[in-house]
């Protein structure tokens, strides 16, 4: 037998589709009336609808078929004006009732028209059930709803009754459930302190603490809040009713139950929490993505930023490419290390490195803190400039103080530590062409006459000395101190006149 069930409450669905899975019936699970084909018998969800909607489609499917309403025991039962229409409480409790009634419709009932000449639905098989994970609309839902009968749960029952502990524990211990049972909230309360369990069933009339003031603590307190709480209670009070599922009760059933009702209840809000902790577990493992993501992230930024400049790597990671630019306000800085080769031939290739991370990386802090950029390191000649990517009005006073503290930053150390370096330092201003060269490895390089000129500047300059064009003379000469050399005759330059930057005015 096979019946459409037009519900979008999960429960409701799985509380049926579980109650009858042994008994020979499949329900089909729709979320719309539109949807739905023609059948001896429909199964309503009236809390979903309104009096109209449902009215209109008892109509629809009227004159050969029932519908069955499911209605929430606090509203009024709707007027079907159907002869063939029956109601039954969403809290169903008389499963009985209506597995006979679905049973009688398929016996005495005749096809619809349009379907006569069509094959019956086939029973299913007997371990066939319903999952409401599969219930997807228009689509008998397959096998596959976690039953959790048999399995290692631990359930926590509190309830002032020993006749109804004991009968609660055989019930479930014929099931294998792990109970531990409370005469009030209090003695609950206290165990949870150990250990957590997997399910909370509650009673309400409990001495020393209630169900319903256990309950608000329950789900007050972080490490309790979560756990499944199905309250328990033989008075039909509505507003005690109302006021647990405020309180935070997942479920509510009144005393006495249906059994089969009672594990479908148990079976369905374990597999949301089973649900709910497999998508924490879930959040958990994508945050760690995340977060490792974020750090490789960082990481490749950094890299970026050792290589390029910071504009540079911000155009690329907004456009994917960059142009090449023309900078007509850049100062130049050129400098090697005076009788680098013979040292280096002398030197372990280890303490070579070293030798060399340590001078240009504290030439990387002076540069930096002068709002100068590193350009690139050619063996033991460093190459910087100010006033691009990014302009900078101070290109050329910039540099001259990053040089001198360059200098300066040698000679203390040289004081200090048994192997000396000393450099030659060159500086010129100009017109420079910038941009990132490579496909696989990117470098950002920088082309002009400009850089000639300062590479001019630095090979014809002194050992610890800072050696300037006439250019740089004429920007800085009211700020620093100038010592003028003999015009020199420079290899594709033809002669030029030279100074010697001393230090600040």
């Amino acid at each position: 037998m096979t019946f459409p069930l037009i519900t979008e409450d999960p429960l409701i669905a799985s509380l049926l589709s579980l109650s009858f899975k042994n008994k020979g019936i499949t329900l089909q699970i729709f979320s719309e009336p539109a949807q739905i084909p023609e059948s001896r018998a429909y199964l309503l969800d009236a809390l979903l609808y309104s009096k109209s909607i449902w009215k209109d489609f008892a109509k629809k499917k009227g004159k050969d078929s029932t519908v069955i309403v499911l209605i929430d025991p606090f509203t009024e039962i709707p007027d079907t004006e159907k002869p063939n229409c029956h109601t039954f409480s969403r809290n169903l409790k008389d499963l009985d009732t209506l597995y006979s009634l679905l049973v009688s419709i398929e016996k005495s009932r005749p096809e619809p028209a349009s379907t006569k000449n069509t094959n019956p639905p086939t029973a299913p098989e007997k371990n066939e059930h319903v999952s409401v994970a599969d219930a997807e609309v228009g689509q008998a839902p397959s096998s596959d709803v976690a039953d959790f009968v048999g399995s290692d749960v631990h359930v926590l029952l509190a309830d002032d009754s020993k006749p109804i502990r004991n009968f609660v524990t055989k019930l479930l211990q014929s099931k294998n459930f792990q109970v531990t049972t409370f005469e009030n909230g209090q003695e609950l309360l206290d165990y949870l302190h150990n250990d957590m369990g997997d399910l909370i069933l509650i009673d309400n009339q409990m001495p020393v603490l209630n169900g319903i003031d256990t309950l608000r603590i329950l789900k007050a307190n972080e490490k309790t809040k979560s756990i499944p709480v199905l309250f328990l209670s033989a008075i039909k009070d509505k507003d005690q009713i109302v006021t647990a599922l405020e309180f935070g009760a997942d479920d509510y059933m009144e005393k006495p139950f249906n059994n089969n009702e009672f594990f479908a209840r148990i079976n369905v809000h374990l597999r949301i929490e089973m649900l709910k902790k497999q998508l924490f577990q879930k959040n958990r493992m994508l945050e760690s993505m995340n977060e490792e993501i974020s750090f490789q992230k960082e990481q490749s930024d950094k890299l970026l930023l050792n290589t390029l400049p910071k504009k540079i790597v911000e155009e690329l990671k907004e456009k994917g490419k960059t142009e090449p630019e023309t900078f007509n306000n850049v100062t130049v800085y050129f400098s090697d290390i005076v009788g680098f080769t013979k040292k280096s031939s002398s030197m372990e290739p280890g303490n070579l490195i070293s030798e060399l991370n340590e001078i240009f990386t504290e030439f990387d802090s002076i540069m930096e803190r002068h709002d100068c950029e590193r350009i690139k390191t050619i063996g033991d000649a460093y190459l910087a400039v100010c006033g691009m990517p990014e302009p900078n009005s101070e290109h050329a006073r910039n540099i001259a103080n990053a040089a001198l503290d360059i200098r300066g930053y040698l000679a203390q150390r040289n004081a200090e530590n048994e192997i000396q370096w000393e450099a030659r330092i060159g500086i010129h201003t100009g017109k420079v062409v910038g941009g990132v060269v490579g496909i696989k490895k990117y470098i950002y390089d920088i082309f002009g006459d400009t850089i000639n000129t300062a590479s001019r500047m630095e090979s014809n300059s002194l050992p610890m000395k800072i050696n300037v064009s006439s250019e740089i003379y004429e920007l800085l000469k009211n700020e620093f101190v100038f010592e003028e050399r003999e015009p020199l005759e420079v290899k594709g330059k033809g002669t030029m006149k030279m100074f010697f930057l001393n230090g600040p005015a």
